[in-house]
């Protein structure tokens, strides 16, 4: 698959399977450092890899007994300063862990919005509006295809 990427010049997000529940005992997070090593170790070169993902809803407790703020940050600060480590030359990224967006390069939060309409900016300007219908963009999934530029690019919506 990652060879595919590569060949269609398609971003990949890759990401280790720590995905919400919280933090597990010593056995789990020595489970989850071996998954990033190999992760990083075995899809190193791969240009189309750009993010390296540290975990996923991570702030979403009920799947182990307890759940602790500061242990899940200072598990995810080790696993950012584990993936620069191994690979200083791309950037690590969680989606949706509000308390710990400050470890990662890039966060994403979850915006799932439930507006009829919305109207997406590309560096100031628009790249059309789309409608919301179950049949065709279920869940959060509305979609444009838009062309960024080389360098950074300024993305932003607004709800109608």
């Amino acid at each position: 698959m990652l060879d595919l990427c590569d060949e269609l010049g398609l971003m990949v997000w890759e990401e280790v399977p720590w995905c919400r529940g919280g933090l597990g005992g010593d056995r789990y997070q020595t489970q989850a450092r071996d998954m990033l090593r190999a992760m990083i170790d075995q899809h190193f070169n791969h240009p189309s890899i750009i993010l390296w993902g540290l975990g996923n809803e991570n702030d979403w407790p009920g799947d182990f007994e307890a759940f602790d703020q500061e242990k899940i940050k200072a598990f995810m600060t080790e696993l950012n300063v584990m993936a620069h480590q191994l690979d200083p030359s791309r950037q690590t990224a969680i989606r949706r862990c509000d308390f710990c967006k400050d470890i990662p390069d890039v966060y994403s939060p979850s915006i799932y919005s439930n507006c009829a309409q919305v109207e997406l900016f590309v560096n100031g300007v628009s790249a059309g509006t789309r409608t919301r219908n179950s049949q065709d963009f279920p869940a959060a999934g509305l979609r444009w295809l838009v062309t960024l530029r080389e360098g950074e690019n300024v993305i932003r919506w607004m709800e109608s």
